[in-house]
């Protein structure tokens, strides 16, 4: 999981907030696609540091469109790749997050 640490390391003094949100959102998708052509259940052991970069990335308060569609991507190939257990154990630690995430894309009056 290199990616999860580049994810991190992102941001630099010069570097404006659209630029790290444009390559978090990035990160995301190569994660995405990395974790959709593994074998199910194969990412458990990474699957922590994962979850908590998401939780970590939904609390964020300036979220750009495309890195809340990489959020939910993520979700979605998650719930793809992980047997019931795991799913069961991830979900209930990021649920209340893609929850709120949800509401605030449906709520919002610019989508509409």
């Amino acid at each position: 999981m290199d990616l999860l640490r580049n994810f991190d390391s992102q941001g630099g003094f010069f570097r404006g907030s659209k630029d790290k949100m444009d390559k978090q959102s990035e990160i995301f998708r190569q994660l995405s696609f990395l974790i959709f052509s593994t074998k199910k259940d194969q990412i458990r052991d990474q699957l922590d540091p994962l979850l908590k970069k998401m939780v970590d990335s939904f609390k964020a308060s300036d979220k750009e469109q495309s890195f809340v569609m990489a959020l939910f991507l993520l979700s979605r190939i998650l719930m793809l790749r992980l047997g019931r257990r795991k799913l069961a154990e991830a979900l209930k630690f990021l649920w209340p997050h893609l929850q709120a995430e949800l509401v605030s894309v449906f709520d919002d009056p610019q989508n509409q």
